[in-house]
């Protein structure tokens, strides 16, 4: 075979030659072009589904994707507006149970401030924080006043304050008391009767956190039942100190009243 020197080729081939090369090199940018117009759209379309996530971290959850067609990342952008779009119910359907809660709340905070019954409220502590309308109206004492203050130390008559503390104290490790009576002081220096139940307050966990106390106002009903008592007494030495032989008897004629003047 003969073989001849690169310059001495027919011009004919030469020519054949240069136009493959062209040829190779003109695919070889086309492939280039294409790759980084690819590359482009696809980090593009990233760039666009790195705002929606960034969107629905920041609370925006109406998301319209501008993203169309059959490809993974597409699917990505669909996904994206679906979880947008539960996330957004989901908020709503808490924010009406978190507007519901309050509304509750609000409605208990004003059941028990407007009661018409004194209710107070300790902490561990034996700290006020809970004293409603009417606990202000007996005691002559403001909400803003006692509020932190000592309940026992401070409004509880000094024969009562060990007995008090007591069955607050059982009351914060969980054994509840009903109807204690027992006195309170006013602004005034007075002295108020109060009926006491006395139940453990517990958080939403579980844990004791205090004591509220629902009570009754027993302050006239204790006179009544004292001038009952002062006329009973009266009778009782009216009959026994008569002038007159003066006696009783049961419904089997057993002796039961036998005054002075009989003995």
């Amino acid at each position: 075979v003969m073989r001849l020197p690169p310059n001495e080729l027919p011009s004919s081939l030469r020519n054949m030659g240069y136009l493959f090369g062209v040829f190779v090199l003109f695919n070889i940018l086309g492939i280039i072009v294409i790759s980084f117009k690819s590359a482009n759209y696809v980090s593009r379309r990233m760039f666009e589904l790195h705002q929606a996530a960034q969107a629905i971290a920041d609370g925006d959850y109406n998301l319209r994707s501008e993203i169309k067609g059959n490809d993974e990342v597409s699917a990505l952008a669909d996904t994206f507006i679906v979880v947008a779009e539960k996330v957004r119910n989901n908020i709503e359907m808490l924010g009406n149970i978190r507007d519901e809660q309050e509304r509750l709340t609000n409605d208990l905070v004003q059941l028990v401030d407007t009661a018409n019954a004194p209710i107070f409220g300790i902490d561990v502590n034996g700290r006020v924080n809970e004293w409603n309308q009417t606990a202000e109206r007996i005691t002559g004492f403001n909400k803003d006043a006692v509020m932190g203050q000592d309940m026992v130390a401070t409004y509880i008559t000094d024969d009562y304050k060990a007995a008090v503390k007591e069955v607050l104290d059982k009351a914060l490790q969980g054994e509840q008391t009903a109807n204690y009576e027992f006195p309170l002081y006013t602004q005034s220096g007075d002295r108020v009767d109060v009926l006491l139940n006395a139940t453990t307050r517990r958080d939403a966990s579980g844990m004791v956190n205090g004591v509220i106390g629902i009570g009754q106002d027993i302050t006239e009903l204790n006179k009544v039942r004292i001038a009952q008592q002062q006329v009973a007494d009266d009778l009782t030495a009216l009959i026994d100190t008569a002038n007159a032989p003066i006696f009783g008897i049961d419904v089997n004629g057993r002796v039961n009243e036998w005054n002075q003047t009989a003995e």
